[in-house]
């Protein structure tokens, strides 16, 4: 917000804000999710011109990659994995055989009737940096799972809006207050993916 609305006083506040996050987040493996969206706020902030702490994209970086490629029981944590190694250039040799993996287990809504926007993000993120027929793939489908969770606020009325119920999205039930804006605003990042994001490397 500060760097779009020019506000200072929003800028201070996200000075401050990663300089809270530089004396202390964990952003290894086991919180992926808080560890990349962190990189993402930094680079974000460092491209806008906002003062960071020194070193805090490095560390980011570097905690981030100690992810494993190879571990699969966790789509969402080796979808970052991907999305740094990528970052870090390493295209071949791990990296090319996890997107193959991610290909075999496109989005889809689970046996409870949910969808994982928050799982999916980071690798649909790598998926759209390596392009090519994978990323059509993985896109159609995400699209598809997406677009079926959403509710139209007015009955049959576009006019009125649309939004993702917590209930139909994984870990959308954690916050009954906040499931919906989670739910909605996850799902709509994975949408935009395909248009917001600048590919990082080639």
């Amino acid at each position: 917000g500060g760097l779009i609305l020019g506000d200072a006083t929003a800028r201070a506040e996200a000075e401050l804000a990663f300089a809270r996050l530089d004396a202390g987040l964990p952003v290894r493996g086991e919180v992926a999710h808080l560890g990349g969206f962190a990189l993402l706020a930094a680079e974000s902030a460092r491209q806008g011109g906002l003062r960071l702490p020194d070193g805090l994209i490095l560390r980011l970086r570097s905690g981030l990659g100690d992810l494993s490629l190879g571990d699969k029981s966790h789509g969402d944590r080796t979808g970052l994995a991907a999305f740094i190694a990528g970052i870090d250039g390493r295209r071949a040799g791990g990296l090319d055989p996890l997107l193959n993996a991610f290909v075999g287990r496109p989005p889809a809504v689970d046996g409870n009737g949910r969808i994982d926007p928050l799982g999916w993000f980071f690798i649909t993120l790598a998926m759209r940096d390596a392009g090519g027929p994978r990323w059509l793939a993985w896109s159609g489908r995400l699209q598809t799972a997406l677009a079926q969770a959403f509710t139209l606020d007015g009955g049959n009325s576009h006019a009125s809006g649309a939004h993702v119920p917590g209930a139909k999205v994984v870990w959308g039930d954690l916050d009954p207050k906040a499931g919906d804006v989670f739910a909605t605003s996850l799902s709509l990042l994975n949408l935009q993916a395909a248009y917001r994001y600048l590919p990082l490397a080639r």
